[in-house]
């Protein structure tokens, strides 16, 4: 199953994310998302499960920002 994960921030401060991957993201897990860890607060699913594919809703919030300046 390929989950295709459409990542939003709260806050509106910073752009979320669509992703996809092989498992599904749980409650209180970390991410990474650009520069930012975050904290995954809710999932849902935004449809049923269709040809080996799952769509899923995630909301978290930030809870570190890594400032360093790329070179």
């Amino acid at each position: 199953m390929i989950y295709k994960v459409s990542y939003v921030i709260l806050g509106g401060q910073y752009p979320g994310g669509i992703m996809n991957q092989d498992t599904p993201p749980e409650i209180g897990a970390e991410i990474q998302i650009g520069p930012r860890k975050c904290e995954v607060l809710e999932v849902q699913d935004l449809l049923p499960p269709q040809g080996g594919f799952a769509y899923l809703h995630v909301t978290c919030r930030v809870i570190e920002e890594n400032n360093k300046a790329e070179k």
